[in-house]
């Protein structure tokens, strides 16, 4: 299924290109995942960059409850580049960093004893014994071949072009060099000598025979990389017999660096921006048969403005078997690690899943600082940390993204973004710290459009039985054969009905399958349902939409706590999507329990203000009169259910406890809320809430309490007048004599009227006109 578009994007999420398609409305978009923002179609042939094969995860096994396999729509090359600058994307400042001049260079040419170890298995080499210390060979433990040793020195010319002016640093294939390409360098440009700065890597290993072709290949796909996030490969040159890859400089900081200035981790919503920048970049390498091999903070640059992904040199195509390959320890997947240690075991090599793996912990480590250091024992498991508990769905992306089984992974790195983008609208949604360290509701707002699920419906049921139905419905893939005729259903036509005409539906695909499914679910047929579904689950064993479709038939059938169950490993799977979550906390509030459930819809409400219905579920799942106060001003001006949140607000706000009149601030925030909806409220509702605040300043004022606020050292104050009527038992009390009858000149029944007008005479006070 591809990822379709829905609501207004933000100005950072739009292409600016024209939806083309005739049945569109003509005012559509096309966003940056390919899709126009009001029909949710993809972008025709001539709107998006060409089309290349999607490379899948190396597994032969299949697990339950996986992603099923989606197209990303964006494409190699620049045409339809995801547009992550400003708003929710934004990367953190930085301080002002030089993008031009003369590179530093390292500070010694000598590794210390401690940090001379084997790249790949971490194996303490090159360190003094009983004879003469090697800086250069193999480790004795695994083979790998290492160096120590500076090869290249100031003014050596390597490739006829490249002067190499000094060490930058030492990588886990020997030094790295800082040169002037002086083909391009020397010109002057108004008043500035141009100076094209490169750096130059040397290559390991490269020189065996059975390597070398493949050595070859991979350099020719290497030069013909271009992206804007990944550093261009300028020339490959020998030099005294040994090879090396000349690649563009990058000015900026490296990520590991920016962790320690940070104090060792960052804020996770920076950390998902990060990411959200690199993973474009792994996808244009992966749609070209190229795996990166060793990801890790290191190897990628940053300024405040872009990120870049450096040292090209390890990276290798996804069917070579043969060539070495380097990985770093804290990162690297299972399935290559065990097999390291494992006696007798075959070596495996990188793949798209492992760089995925790879991806997910350099995410981890982000977030939880570099203190967090791996050892062997925990290498492939997570720790507890604060932050995991706070973001939940950050837990489960990284959880998905390092599977010890390739196949339970994320299957691209544009579906990891995918996701991620919904775990950053949680982060961001999140309460921030206020003065003296209380946490106030953030007020950060961006558009979340859904991948999976059409938007939530406008109006729903709060009666128990029918809760359900405040879900979202899936969408079709429009790229399904079946989706025009899926599309052209009648949404009034009768549930039993539409389940038989999909019966006989030609082709039976796998959408029209589903969709039969949900109409047997409507129609309360369940068992015909379930059929439907365990044959589905037989046919599609990955698709974690049966089991989205398990969890809705066991919340109709009463069966909550099996529902719960269902709709929390449907989010396990999408943890960036809002509603399996949504799911999963109407069926604990189904099965009794009410803490939980408030737990998430509290994230939910938060995150996606335009699910209304997640708001009217957390005011029922909390009893503190102020949270579900707090539950329902989360409902928008422009949902449908505005009007009926803000009529309880006002009604929680004035309601009396016993013995205890309202509060000053209650009532004036009630009068705020009142005046907020007033020009969408009917008249004789209008008068209804104006009656219910006066009552409660009267009672107010007749209790004698302080009305300049709840105590006398509060800032809050009540207002001199309440709705224009000063704060006197007789003037408020004429005045809701007046909207009583006012109510009653409205009234549609005599009886209504009757009572009304009963009512204003009771309310009127003794005066002596």
């Amino acid at each position: 299924m591809s990822p379709a578009t829905t609501g207004t994007p933000g100005a950072a999420d739009m292409t600016g290109q024209p939806c083309r398609r005739e049945r569109c409305t003509g005012s559509g978009i096309i966003t940056v995942r390919g899709r126009c923002h009001v029909c949710g179609h993809p972008a025709q042939a001539a709107e998006t960059g060409p089309d290349h094969r999607r490379v899948e995860p190396d597994s032969k096994t299949t697990a339950p409850m996986t992603l099923p396999p989606s197209r990303p729509s964006d494409q190699p090359g620049n045409s339809s580049r995801p547009t992550l600058s400003g708003g929710l994307f934004a990367l953190p400042a930085l301080p002002d960093l030089p993008l031009t001049g003369p590179p530093i260079l390292a500070a010694t040419t000598s590794v210390a004893r401690a940090l001379r170890r084997c790249g790949w298995c971490e194996a303490e080499v090159a360190r003094s014994g009983d004879g003469p210390v090697d800086l250069e060979g193999r480790c004795g433990s695994c083979g790998q071949p290492y160096s120590f040793t500076v090869k290249l020195g100031p003014d050596d010319v390597i490739g006829s072009r490249y002067r190499i002016v000094g060490p930058l640093a030492h990588g886990g294939q020997g030094w790295v060099y800082a040169a002037r390409d002086e083909h391009l360098s020397d010109h002057q440009l108004s008043d500035h000598q141009v100076v094209s700065w490169v750096a130059v890597k040397g290559l390991l290993d490269t020189a065996i025979p059975e390597a070398r072709g493949v050595v070859e290949n991979e350099r020719r796909a290497l030069t013909a990389v271009s992206h804007p996030n990944i550093v261009k490969i300028r020339d490959f040159v020998t030099h005294d017999g040994a090879d090396y890859i000349v690649m563009d400089y990058v000015h900026g900081w490296s990520l590991k660096k920016c962790m320690q200035t940070s104090g060792g981790a960052l804020a996770p919503a920076d950390a998902a921006r990060y990411l959200l920048r690199l993973l474009p970049a792994l996808d244009y390498l992966h749609r070209y048969q190229l795996v990166y091999c060793d990801l890790k903070p290191d190897n990628v640059m940053v300024t405040s403005d872009e990120l870049t992904l450096i040292d090209l040199g390890g990276a290798r195509r996804v069917d070579d078997t043969t060539s070495n390959y380097l990985s770093t320890p804290s990162f690297r997947a299972p399935e290559i690690d065990d097999a390291a240690y494992r006696d007798g075991a075959e070596r495996a090599f990188p793949s798209i899943a492992s760089d995925l793996y790879a991806a997910s912990r350099m995410l981890a480590m982000l977030v939880l600082g570099g203190g967090w250091e791996p050892t062997r024992k925990n290498r492939h498991t997570l720790p507890s940390s604060p932050v995991f508990d706070a973001f939940d769905s950050l837990y489960r992306l990284l959880l998905k993204g390092t599977a010890r089984r390739p196949e339970d992974r994320f299957g691209s790195a544009h579906e990891m973004a995918e996701e991620l983008v919904g775990v950053l609208h949680e982060i961001v949604a999140a309460p921030v710290a206020g003065p003296g360290g209380v946490p106030v509701e953030s007020r950060w707002r961006a558009p979340v459009v859904s991948r999976w699920f059409e938007p939530a419906p406008p109006i729903f049921s709060e009666q128990a039985d029918s809760r359900w139905q405040a879900l979202a419905a899936l969408r079709v893939d429009p790229d399904d054969p079946a989706a025009l005729a899926l599309d052209a259903l009648s949404v009034r036509e009768e549930s039993a009905a539409l389940a038989d005409r999909l019966a006989a539906l030609e082709p039976m695909t796998v959408e029209v399958r589903l969709r039969r499914v949900r109409a047997e679910i409507d129609a309360g047929r369940l068992d015909r349902a379930h059929d439907q579904l365990d044959a589905l689950a037989v046919d599609e064993p990955r698709d974690w939409r049966v089991g989205w479709y398990r969890g809705l038939a066991a919340m109709v059938d009463g069966e909550a706590t099996a529902a719960a169950g269902y709709f929390d490993r449907v989010y396990a799977q999408v943890p960036g999507e809002l509603m399996p979550r949504f799911a999963h906390a109407l069926a604990l509030e189904q099965a009794g329990d009410l803490p939980a459930a408030a737990r998430i819809l509290d994230i939910v409400s938060r995150t996606d203000p335009s699910i209304s219905s997640a708001a009217f579920a957390h005011a029922r799942c909390v009893s503190d009169p102020k949270d579900r106060v707090e539950a329902y001003s989360r409902v928008t001006a422009n949902s449908r259910t505005f009007v009926t949140a803000r009529t309880r607000m006002i009604e929680l706000l004035v309601a009396d406890e016993p013995g205890q009149p309202p509060t000053a601030t209650a009532i004036t925030k009630a009068c705020g809320v009142f005046e907020e909806a007033k020009p969408e409220i009917g008249e004789d509702q209008r008068h209804a809430l104006r009656l219910a605040v006066l009552a409660a300043a009267e009672l107010l004022v007749g209790s004698g309490a302080d009305t300049r606020g709840d105590t006398p050292t509060s800032s809050e104050t009540l207002p001199a007048t309440v709705f224009g009527i000063p704060l006197d038992i007789t003037k408020l009390g004429l005045e809701r004599e007046r909207l009583l009858r006012e109510r009653a000149r409205l009234a549609t029944t005599r009886a209504d009227r009757v009572r009304l007008v009963t009512l204003a005479n009771r309310v009127r006070p003794r005066t002596w006109t």
